[in-house]
């Protein structure tokens, strides 16, 4: 199921089109009735804080830091899914790229000799 608002872009023919080839039933909320998309309106709710706070730190050049928001986002536990929108994708935990020296801190804090 596809569910989206009636945007020029999920209405279009070729979108229909799509929706029919791969069998992939169409829904769509009420025209002007945000509220119809909780979840979808609470996530971009979430995004534009995550944004807000780094612009608070860092100016409002909003788009240098919407890479990082996103992936922190997705990497997040989130209290609907009980799990993070990346592993649900993904179907495995993230791996952060961790600096060398903190690695090699770790394997020494670590190790079992």
């Amino acid at each position: 199921v596809l569910h989206s608002d009636q945007g020029a872009n999920f209405e279009s023919t070729i979108m229909h089109e799509v929706c029919d080839v791969m069998g992939i039933t169409k829904t769509r909320t009420t025209a002007y009735h945000p509220q119809c998309d909780g979840q979808v309106e609470r996530q971009n709710r979430t995004l534009q804080d995550m944004l807000a706070a780094f612009c608070t730190k860092h100016g409002n050049d909003w788009d240098l830091g919407l890479n990082a928001v996103v992936f922190a986002y997705n990497t997040s536990r989130q209290e609907s899914l009980q799990t993070s929108p990346f592993e649900i994708v993904f179907g495995r935990i993230p791996r952060f790229r961790i600096p060398t020296e903190r690695s090699q801190y770790a394997i020494r804090v670590h190790s079992v000799a």
